[in-house]
């Protein structure tokens, strides 16, 4: 017969943690004044694609960047402002889409809003150098779409000229 080492009982401890923490769960929800957060997940659920800064768990540029990995040359018009299709024109920008190039990597370093437009800063790597490329994004019927500048047909690099 082989002896155990002694060993402290856990139990004691960890029901004492267990009581403490439910104890606070139930008491902070009650507080008056604080949200449960039920409101801001209903809203972010019925809106996904209204804050370019997090759609589905990325941003919007980035998301943008895999329709044009996959050649979803329609998704990135319905995507598109329709301020940028008008001044534009369809059938530029689906020659445009497809021309040119959008295949770096792409990291968000910051957001701001100036008045009803979004402002999106990446840190882009462009033929093994370090780049800032900014995108302006806006919010048409609860939903994010690209504001290309006026001259984005003479750019050979997507959003750097």
């Amino acid at each position: 017969m082989t002896l155990k080492p002694y060993q402290p009982p856990l139990f004691t401890p960890i029901k004492k943690t267990f009581v403490c923490l439910v104890i606070l769960i139930g008491i902070i929800p009650g507080v008056k004044g604080q949200s449960s957060g039920s409101e801001q997940i209903s809203d972010a659920e019925e809106r996904p694609f209204a804050n370019p800064a997090l759609i589905f768990g990325t941003d919007f540029v980035r998301m943008f960047q895999v329709f044009y990995n996959q050649a979803d040359w329609e998704s990135m018009i319905r995507f598109t402002s329709e301020k940028s299709k008008n001044e534009i024109g369809l059938e530029k920008l689906v020659k445009y889409f497809q021309r040119m190039n959008f295949g770096y990597s792409l990291r968000i370093v910051s957001m701001k809003k100036i008045g009803k437009v979004y402002l999106l800063n990446y840190k882009a790597k462009i033929y093994a150098t370090d780049q800032i490329v900014r995108c302006k994004i806006v919010v048409e019927n609860d939903t994010c779409r690209i504001l290309l500048p006026k001259n984005v047909l003479t750019h050979k690099i997507f959003l750097y000229k």
